[in-house]
């Protein structure tokens, strides 16, 4: 699939390859300030889904939360990747794929 890159993510965002076929390699959850309650991290294959529909990986961070790492082996996604936040407000992320 090629070499793992990094895309920085301040909204809900879709990511999609030049290739259109590409691998979740995991994701950097970094709040940039504190944040006041509970933001839950939602990774969707193919640039679809809501709940659980095409859910790869959640994540949940916490006012005492501080850098954060999470890695897998690689998840393919035919059509790219959707990143969601209950809130974006004082978080990034860096999503792994390639």
């Amino acid at each position: 699939m090629g070499r793992i890159q990094s895309k920085r993510i301040t909204e809900d965002t879709n990511i999609i390859p030049a290739t259109n076929i590409g691998v979740f390699n995991g994701v950097i959850l970094s709040p940039t300030n504190t944040i006041s309650a509970a933001v839950t991290i939602s990774i969707y294959a193919d640039n679809t889904g809501t709940g659980t529909t095409n859910l790869v990986a959640r994540y949940v961070l916490t006012p005492s939360s501080t850098l954060e790492h999470h890695y897998t082996d690689g998840i393919l996604c035919r059509t790219g990747l959707r990143v969601e936040s209950s809130s974006w407000t004082n978080l990034e992320c860096f999503v792994l794929y390639s």
